[in-house]
């Protein structure tokens, strides 16, 4: 193990909205990493800094992106390698394994992840003034991301229901459901602000830090999963499933 220094970036206004003047805070936070494993968090790093300043109107937005999936990552390598995600025990694997709630969330999970690829294409055409794209187009792609994300979250309640007794915020996924939440509650923000009369590049502005939510709440779960297939593939070994 290293002490791996990442750079972190925070730029903010010095005058007022409509001028053009920042200031940028640099340091590094060192966390302990395996030499391989530093050197993919930097190229993380510079690879999602440089996407998204080629296609995002927001330099405030694009530094936060690429800081916030570096910490994403980071926090979720720590919960790791302190073991603090609890396992499935042999029981709730198969009990996993036979629910229907299962089988669905594994079909509409990839639909949400499509509608959201859709709803940032559109972000971006609208922000860099690209195909004369109408802000009604940015609405309807966040309302049926936000419609599929309930689908999943209240099939997800009753999953956890069937194989924890709990409806939500069970100790097994916890964080998970937290990170949810606040995902949920971005979404539902974007029809507020509408509501509210909003400027436009506001909503776009929302539309992002929903998205931004919804991928951060998506690798909690991808890494919950690929820790379950190794100890799923653990306990096959010992004969104990």
């Amino acid at each position: 193990m290293q002490d791996c220094p990442v750079l972190v970036k925070y730029r903010y206004w010095t005058g007022n909205l409509t001028g053009k003047t920042y200031k940028t805070l640099r340091f590094y936070q060192n966390f302990q990493l395996t030499g391989l494993r530093c050197g993919r968090i930097k190229c993380l790093q510079r690879g999602i800094f440089s996407l998204l300043k080629g296609f995002s109107g927001y330099p405030d937005f694009t530094i936060f992106c690429s800081q916030a999936a570096v910490y994403g990552w980071l926090i979720l390598h720590q919960l790791q390698a302190q073991h603090a995600m609890a396992r499935y025990t042999p029981e709730q694997l198969i009990m996993r394994n036979e629910s229907v709630w299962t089988y669905l969330q594994i079909i509409l999970a990839p639909i949400q992840f499509l509608i959201f690829l859709t709803g940032v294409v559109l972000n971006t055409m609208y922000a860099n003034n690209v195909g004369n794209i109408d802000i009604i187009w940015i609405s309807l792609a966040i309302l049926f991301k936000t419609l599929f994300f309930v689908v999943l979250f209240i099939t997800g309640m009753f999953f956890e229901k069937e194989i924890f007794g709990h409806w939500v915020y069970s100790k097994a996924f916890f964080w998970e459901d937290v990170g949810s939440t606040v995902a949920g509650f971005l979404h539902i923000l974007y029809f507020v602000l509408a509501w509210l009369g909003c400027p436009e590049k506001l909503l776009v502005f929302e539309g992002y830090l929903a998205y931004l939510s919804y991928i951060i709440n998506a690798l909690q779960y991808l890494v919950r999963i690929i820790l379950e297939k190794n100890n799923e593939k653990k306990l096959r070994l010992q004969g104990q499933i």
